[in-house]
């Protein structure tokens, strides 16, 4: 991961991110060579496009990830930070799936009833691998609050925790407590419906770029994913909105 780079989210082409079941229709032998001609930097990979895959299915997703020049620096897991058994064969399942790809990070989130809990899950995972953690700190999460995600975050260990930016585009007092409680812990950033605030995003990435923070980037969820667009309209839009991202970075 280098600053400035701009991956694709794979989520973000995935007509069925939302839906129970979460089956992947995306063929990664088929998308990671588009991804990579299009200019993105490599992916950051939803776990459901990897995690049902095939020993052999998975070995060749990697080798044609290498071959083609778009890797996967960013693993997009669903762990649940949480006491039992499932769970930990869930983490462990899914490092066996990064670590073929050679991921350097997972996108996660801090989940469960207990904080306490929570930390101690957190702890024993970092400990098995030695990736590094960027908190979504979602909505409906123990993070969502800013103050209690830095908390927790440097409580963890800022050497292998830290926070992806989720309000790009959000009201400017949701931007400015990420940043005010945040801004030394931030290391990459979700980029959503681009296209929708282009003035609003380039005022931000120059606000972003002038705290010196060395960032990394998803083009996470387009426009036409609110019109339940296909997946290729949603790569195209992505395609555009890296484009234009790149602009505002140089």
């Amino acid at each position: 991961m280098k600053p400035n780079d701009i991956y694709l989210a794979t989520v973000g082409i995935e007509v069925n991110r939302w839906t129970k079941g979460r089956e992947s229709t995306i063929d990664l032998v088929e998308w990671l060579p588009r991804i990579a001609r299009a200019g993105f930097d490599g992916v950051e990979l939803w776990e459901h496009h990897a995690s049902r895959l095939a020993p052999d299915e998975l070995a060749r997703a990697a080798a044609v990830a290498k071959e083609c020049g778009c890797p996967v620096p960013i693993f997009n897991t669903y762990v649940k930070t949480a006491p039992g058994d499932e769970h930990v064969a869930h983490r462990r399942a899914d490092d066996a799936v990064a670590k073929a790809f050679g991921s350097v990070a997972y996108k996660f989130n801090v989940s469960g009833d207990s904080h306490a809990d929570a930390v101690a899950f957190a702890r024993e995972w970092a400990a098995e691998t030695n990736v590094l953690f960027l908190c979504e700190c979602h909505g409906g999460t123990m993070m969502e609050d800013p103050a209690t995600a830095a908390s927790v975050l440097r409580e963890l260990g800022v050497d292998r925790f830290a926070a992806i930016l989720h309000t790009l585009i959000a009201g400017d007092e949701a931007f400015e407590r990420d940043l005010e409680h945040k801004g030394d812990l931030l290391r990459h950033v979700h980029v959503q419906n681009l296209d929708q605030h282009t003035d609003l995003v380039a005022e931000r990435v120059a606000m972003l770029r002038e705290l010196g923070r060395e960032l990394t980037w998803s083009i996470e969820f387009t426009s036409p994913v609110r019109e339940k667009g296909d997946a290729e309209a949603c790569f195209a839009q992505s395609v555009e909105d890296m484009r234009f991202l790149r602009s505002c970075l140089q």
